[in-house]
């Protein structure tokens, strides 16, 4: 049974992957109007009740599966601490979720940046996780590199403006 769970765990963290993969490739494209013009009136993106692509829907899945592991839960609500292995696995995903303009926000549905709870569920974790876990010190390297890139983007910003 453990193996089954072990292969499981595998498939999640490379769906969460691809699923990141797939939002940053949709930030990136900007196809020409000729492109979009086709794309609208051949490949309609699948809606659900609520109106929301398939595309989010994923995101969504992901973010929760994601909030969830940090949170230390495991399939079904067991207690479950995340391994490290797990845990630099879902860096790449936490990343790019985390810097994405599409990615929903929150649990309520919408688009957006605030508040996003992706990363909250980072930082709780980064709070609550004990020294001795493996995953500290990679937890620790990882806020910080946020808040450093933060940090530089909203200097780049504030100097951009003052030029204008």
């Amino acid at each position: 049974m453990f193996q089954i769970e072990q292969i499981f765990d595998e498939f999640n963290l490379a769906f969460c992957t691809l699923a990141s993969l797939l939002v940053k490739a949709l930030e990136t494209s900007s196809p020409s109007p000729l492109a979009r013009r086709k794309r609208k009136t051949h490949c309609q993106p699948l809606h659900s009740r609520q109106g929301k692509t398939s595309t989010s829907i994923q995101t969504e899945h992901v973010m929760e599966y994601i909030i969830r592991r940090l949170g230390g839960e495991a399939k079904g609500g067991i207690a479950a601490p995340i391994t490290h292995a797990a845990y630099v696995a879902l860096l790449p995903s936490i990343w790019s979720l985390i810097g994405s303009t599409t990615a929903p926000a929150g649990g309520d549905g919408s688009e957006g940046r605030p508040p996003n709870k992706l990363l909250d569920a980072l930082l709780d974790h980064a709070l609550k996780i004990p020294s001795k876990s493996s995953c500290k010190r990679a937890t620790v390297e990882f806020v910080g590199r946020l808040f450093l890139v933060s940090r530089v983007a909203g200097d780049m910003h504030r100097g951009y403006q003052s030029t204008l």
